[in-house]
């Protein structure tokens, strides 16, 4: 049986989507630490996301630390500036949050003034963790986010798909 309307058409979003990350993922290694030095904690990648779900960002400035033109005006002072380790937690907390959700879409990296290839960072991780619970962001709206709720069942699935 064909599928008609919107059905048709959220299913070819879908392969498009998930085409998308395929060829974001690549093989090209990327030195994580050395990129995210690079941040300024803009935060546009955030911004621009379509997928943040928080009600209440642990993300935002005031909560993570200081904003990131105090760290300019501090740079401007002493002729450098340090990354701050708040930046590495920042970036690993966004990439706990995209391993679940990332679509692929690539607007963070176009986002980010500091050319930092998010969009393929959380590609990769989060193509590695979705397929680990079989899960493809947005192929229905009535499926819950893997790991966003506790469910004991789903713990020997992932213990199995790894050895």
């Amino acid at each position: 049986m064909e599928e008609v309307g919107e059905a048709s058409g959220r299913s070819k979003q879908i392969e498009t989507i998930t085409a998308r990350r395929l060829e974001a993922q690549g093989e090209e290694q990327i030195e994580l630490l050395s990129e995210l030095q690079r941040c300024i904690r803009c935060y546009n990648c955030r911004e621009v996301c379509p997928i943040c779900y928080c009600k209440e960002c642990l993300l935002k400035p005031e909560k993570m630390g200081y904003s990131s033109e105090r760290y300019l005006r501090r740079a401007q002072k002493k002729g450098q500036i340090k990354m701050p380790v708040d930046t590495v937690l920042y970036h690993l907390t966004k990439m706990n949050h995209m391993a679940s959700s990332c679509v692929a879409c690539g607007l963070c990296e176009q986002a980010c003034p500091m050319d930092i290839p998010l969009g393929r960072i959380y590609s990769r991780i989060g193509g590695h963790v979705q397929a680990l619970f079989d899960y493809v962001p947005g192929r229905s709206m009535e499926e819950e986010l893997p790991v966003a709720t506790f469910k004991e069942e789903e713990l020997p699935a992932v213990e199995d798909a790894k050895r």
